[in-house]
């Protein structure tokens, strides 16, 4: 939860999930840290699952991101591959490696500042299962975190 709080000061929140309808509004009551994401694309709005490419294109469009500026982070390999397509800079989160994904976060941030450092806040787009440490349950596997420099 450290790494989202850290986050959420300074960057916007998108969620992207493979939800289905009967579960998200019980994910939402259960696990109120869903509230830093003040955005969000799901599965069963758009009509498209992950790994598919047109729930990623629905995320991009909605929120006009820029796939280069954009860092994206997932813990299943089949949607990062897709997300590499797009060009997002990609993250594949393991749990039992948390402590090598807080280095890789503190340099894209470092380096992001570096590169342009009149840029206020970055921002910030998610799916459901942004770190399995946040979430803490294993039901939900297919959610995403992405994240978009502004500049």
């Amino acid at each position: 939860i450290c790494c989202v709080r850290r986050l959420e000061k300074h960057h916007r929140l998108l969620l992207i999930s493979n939800i289905n309808a009967i579960h998200c509004p019980w994910i939402f009551r259960t696990y109120p840290e869903f509230g830093y994401f003040k955005h969000s694309v799901l599965s069963y709005q758009v009509g498209v699952l992950k790994p598919k490419p047109g729930i990623y294109q629905h995320a991009i469009n909605t929120y006009q991101l820029h796939p280069s500026n954009t860092f994206y982070i997932d813990d299943q390999p089949q949607n990062i591959e897709t997300g590499k397509s797009f060009g997002f800079q990609c993250w594949h989160y393991e749990l039992t490696h948390h402590g090598a994904f807080e280095q890789w976060l503190d340099q894209v941030l470092a380096e992001t500042w570096t590169a342009n450092p009149y840029i206020q806040s970055h921002e910030l787009m998610n799916s459901i299962e942004l770190l399995r440490s946040f979430m803490q349950f294993e039901s939900n596997p297919g959610s995403d975190l992405l994240f978009q420099t502004r500049g």
